[in-house]
C-alpha cells in the first residue's frame, strides 16, 4: 500500500539493534514514520507526527517542502509491543512538529520537538500537553535530549535539511 508503519528496534547490548517482526502501530492511509517512544508510569507512550498520505509525503519531498506540523498521533502500550491508538495530539502551532524525543522524568512526560517551540512540552498522561515553565530554544531538527546530573539538559539535533535540488530547465 505504500503506507509506512512504526517498527521498534530491540537490542541486548545497546549497540546492535534488530527489528522484531510485526506492525507495532499504523494509521491506515497515512505515512507513519519518525516515532518517539517513552515509558512513563508503567505505560509506554508512542508519539508520531502526521506526515500525510503517501502521495502528499512524496510530493513534499520531491519539491523540497517541509512536512506539515501541528498534528500527531498518540498510542499506548503496557508491553511496549502492541500499541493502541489514542486521541490525536494537536500542537498550538503548525510550525511545530511531533518529530523529536519523548522521555519521562518520573513525574511527567517531556517532548522535545521540531520547530520554534517552546520546547519541551510536558504532560502527566500523554494526552494533555503544555509548554514547560522553563522552555529551551533549540535550533535544528529532530532533537534528542537527556537530563544531566546537575539538572541541566543536553540536547543534540540535526541541522535544518537543505532544500531539494532543482532540475535545470530543458
Amino acid at each position: 500500500t505504500g503506507v509506512q508503519t512504526c517498527a521498534l528496534p530491540i537490542s541486548t547490548d545497546g549497540t546492535h539493534y534488530a527489528y522484531e517482526p510485526g506492525v507495532r502501530f499504523t494509521v491506515p492511509g497515512r505515512v507513519v514514520v519518525d516515532c518517539a517512544a517513552g515509558l512513563h508510569g508503567g505505560t509506554f507512550h508512542l508519539v508520531v507526527p502526521d506526515n500525510g498520505t503517501p502521495a502528499e509525503f512524496l510530493a513534499r519531498r520531491k519539491h523540497g517542502e517541509p512536512q506539515p506540523g501541528g498534528n500527531g498521533y498518540h498510542a499506548t502500550s503496557t508491553d511496549g509491543l502492541a500499541f493502541t491508538r489514542a486521541a490525536d495530539l494537536p500542537l498550538p502551532s503548525t510550525r511545530n512538529r511531533w518529530w523529536g524525543n519523548l522521555l519521562s522524568d518520573g513525574a511527567q512526560l517531556l517532548f522535545f520537538g521540531t520547530g520554534p517551540g517552546p520546547w519541551p512540552v510536558n504532560s502527566a498522561d500523554g494526552m494533555q500537553w503544555a509548554p514547560s515553565p522553563a522552555p529551551l530554544r533549540m535550533p535544528g531538527v529532530d532533537p534528542c535530549a537527556t537530563r544531566l546530573r546537575d539538572g541541566s539538559w543536553l540536547v543534540v539535533a540535526t541541522k535544518v535539511p537543505a532544500p531539494a535540488p532543482t532540475r535545470p530547465a530543458p
